[in-house]
């Protein structure tokens, strides 16, 4: 079943809090950790990420941060130079030895194909229930809804180790987040290749890869409990799409809307009649780049 509407709250509310809320075991009374697996790194920087890292991240901010731990692997990738497959079965094992009932698991781009393969492997317990474990993932690249792992697979792309055999939409007792931005190259890839004008826009977009940080303000508990962040500051839409599956868990994919396209950014000045200018070049640009993709985006 699904349910899609488009909704116009804080990005707080939205991305980490609310998908946190909406998950059965992030409750005000779980008792659990919040676990981090963080996204690939860039040659020549380490593999151990802090804690501090990790919450900087998605702008985990506030006396009462709610990223508890991080699960370290190799980051290994694209980047630099090693196996990507290897440092996501790293991460795994990783997080399969340390991930307990009650717990949530945070996954960050790579991280978020480790969180998604943990997820299968827990399923396949039969005295797992929906309740014991809660998945979100940000940039995901296997996300079913625009992340370009599938999409390669769809047309035969051959990453060989690249690709994990496993999408962020396959079905378990779990409710699962996915949260991408909008242009987004690694979770919201055109699907109409043919549409040159929306590849060349997404493949412009490592501003949006890098830009899931989340601007937070302290709340009360009861606040937190009910998944209400207030940042009037960041007013910005996003469109929800929620999935239940035949095994009563839900994938909850939430794309948040971007004011701008990735394509006319380096017009931008910030001039305020210049980019007006870019503004209305952006109305029909912006239809001819979401015909590249199905899917209820507005």
């Amino acid at each position: 079943m699904n349910d899609d509407h488009r909704v116009k709250r804080s990005i707080p509310a939205i991305l980490l809090a609310s998908a946190l809320a909406l998950a059965p075991s992030a409750t005000a009374d779980t008792e659990g950790t919040t676990w981090f697996l963080g996204g690939g790194r860039t040659a020549g920087s380490p593999s151990e990420l802090t804690i501090e890292q990790a919450r900087e991240r998605l702008g985990d901010r506030g006396a009462d941060p709610r990223i508890d731990a991080v699960i370290q692997y190799s980051r290994d990738g694209v980047h630099t130079g090693g196996p990507f497959g290897a440092a996501v079965r790293e991460g795994t094992a990783n997080a399969v030895a340390v991930v307990e009932p009650g717990d949530i698991v945070i996954g960050y781009s790579q991280g978020a194909v480790i969180a998604q393969q943990l997820k299968k492997i827990l399923a396949g317990d039969p005295a797992v229930t929906g309740a014991d474990y809660a998945f979100v993932t940000f940039g995901d690249p296997t996300n079913g809804k625009g992340g370009e792992m599938p999409f390669m697979r769809r047309h035969r792309i051959n990453l060989g180790d690249l690709l994990p055999p496993l999408t962020a939409d396959d079905e378990t007792v779990f409710t699962t987040t996915t949260v991408a931005q909008e242009y987004d190259r690694i979770a919201d890839f055109p699907d109409r290749p043919w549409n040159l004008v929306a590849v060349y826009n997404s493949l412009l977009s490592a501003k949006d890869h890098l830009g899931y940080k989340l601007a937070w303000s302290d709340t009360t508990e009861a606040q937190r409990g009910q998944g209400v962040h207030f940042d009037d500051t960041q007013d910005r839409d996003r469109v929800i799409t929620t999935e239940r599956n035949s095994k009563g868990g839900s994938n909850i994919h939430v794309l948040v809307k971007s004011d701008t396209l990735p394509l006319t950014r380096p017009l931008r000045t910030g001039v305020s009649w210049l980019d007006r200018v870019v503004d209305a070049i952006d109305i029909p640009l912006r239809w001819i780049i979401d015909l590249g993709y199905h899917g209820v985006r507005a």
